[in-house]
């Protein structure tokens, strides 16, 4: 949290500064037409980002796989399900990098 509102603000800084309008970016519409699968991990208790973002993104492209993690919040994901976490983004490498 403390790192939070820095991090918000240089983002800001640095968009415009490359020409970006943040309000206008939409990772949903970014990733329909994208061919490249994207694993998406998303912890159900996420308290920064919520769940829905990364449904609404998933359900954009078929192509997509999201895994929701019942019990971890923002960034806990690997640390609640470490090995399983690593079997499933190593599964998603195999199966999508030949």
């Amino acid at each position: 949290m403390l790192f939070r509102s820095p991090f918000v603000f240089i983002t800001k800084i640095f968009s415009r500064l490359i020409g970006i309008d943040i309000k206008k970016v939409s990772p949903e519409n970014a990733i329909k037409d994208l061919e490249t699968p994207v694993l998406l991990i998303h912890g159900q208790k996420d308290d920064q980002i919520p769940v829905e973002n990364s449904i609404l993104i998933h359900n954009a492209n078929i192509k997509n796989e999201l895994w929701i993690i019942e019990k971890a919040k923002h960034g806990e994901s690997h640390y609640i399900t470490q090995k399983e976490y690593e079997s499933r983004v190593l599964n998603f490498f195999e199966k999508h990098l030949k």
